[in-house]
């Protein structure tokens, strides 16, 4: 823990994170959803540029250096990365197009957003099959990703099926919410 206060990756992230709730303050939402959608959309666009070679040369030319296990780490996690951040980049797109054109909501709201929350998901889940990422050895990884795909479904059934009325929490943050 001492070593976690220490990091300065830490409080670097937490001073930007105050210094972002300060400029949405003083901004109006429309403006503070354009300026978050902005960020997330160039860096995530950048980042996916960037791993894309990456990704596609771990998996045509494994490091010798490495052990089978290891290039296999390094695959999962660069590609999960083109993958999630690729998708949350064209996400981020439709979304700042919504907002600068003012469209109906169900610009935002449709099966292609759906696509890419699910691109963005597969991306995040090939971080959890990276080997060693959630538990060692081949099988015990398969059981607790199907344990994690197992989870996913039955609340999608729940969700579809018995929604909760969650108007009571909404009531209830509300008048936390800054605008």
């Amino acid at each position: 823990m001492v070593r976690l206060a220490k990091s300065y990756h830490v409080w670097i992230s937490i001073g930007l994170f105050i210094a972002f709730c300060i400029g949405a303050s003083i901004f109006n939402v429309r403006s503070t959803l354009i300026i978050a959608n902005s960020l997330l959309m160039v860096i995530s666009g950048t980042v996916a540029f960037v791993y894309l070679p990456k990704a596609i040369r771990s998996m045509r030319y494994p490091d010798p250096r490495l052990t089978a296990d290891e290039n296999s780490r390094v695959q999962h996690i660069t590609y999960g990365i083109v993958l999630g951040w690729g998708d949350t980049f064209l996400w981020r797109l439709l979304i700042m197009l919504w907002l600068l054109t003012d469209q109906r909501p169900a610009l935002v709201n449709n099966d292609v957003l759906s696509g890419l929350y699910a691109g963005a998901a597969l991306g995040a889940f090939y971080h959890l099959t990276s080997p060693g990422a959630m538990a060692k050895g081949f099988w015990p990884r398969v059981l607790a990703c199907a344990a994690v795909v197992a989870v996913s479904v039955a609340l999608s059934v729940l969700l579809i099926h018995s929604p909760p009325d969650l108007t009571w929490l909404a009531i209830l943050l509300e008048p936390y919410a800054p605008r």
